[in-house]
């Protein structure tokens, strides 16, 4: 377990409660996301969660404004969520979490796979590996 400071790995279970987390600020602002980057991996390869942050992304036009405003409604101010032009972040028990808003559209994004993780379902990229490729440049 460590504690995350300077790019280094999280505890999985510091990871999973994040994960649980923006799983909840998903459902109760009715926005269908998909989980990304490494803890997508993870899932992909049946691991431990291995990572340093949690990132999901939502489709273009995927996140109304009454749904940022119900997650808004979730966060006091000062308690650290951040909205800019790429989306939404904050962290949650030391772990950064991102809400990436994407802008264009990608075709792993378009069907995604389910898998279960921890006895819930998750939407990741499909195929995977295409997506892994060319990670660096979803914008």
């Amino acid at each position: 377990m460590r504690d995350g400071g300077n790019g280094s790995r999280l505890s999985d279970q510091l990871l999973e409660q994040a994960l649980l987390d923006v799983e909840d600020l998903m459902e109760r602002s009715l926005t269908s996301y998909i989980v990304v980057g490494e803890v997508a991996k993870c899932m992909v390869e049946k691991k431990q969660l291995d990572a340093n942050k949690v990132e999901v992304v939502i489709k273009p036009n995927g996140m109304i404004e009454e749904a940022r405003r119900t997650i808004k409604t979730f966060f006091f101010e000062g308690d650290g969520l951040i909205e800019d032009d790429k989306g939404l972040h904050y962290t949650k028990n030391g772990v950064p979490v991102y809400i990436h808003l994407l802008k264009r559209k990608y075709k792993f994004f378009k069907n995604p796979d389910r898998v279960v993780y921890n006895y819930a379902d998750y939407l990741i990229p499909n195929p995977f590996d295409l997506y892994w490729k060319s990670r660096h440049f979803v914008r």
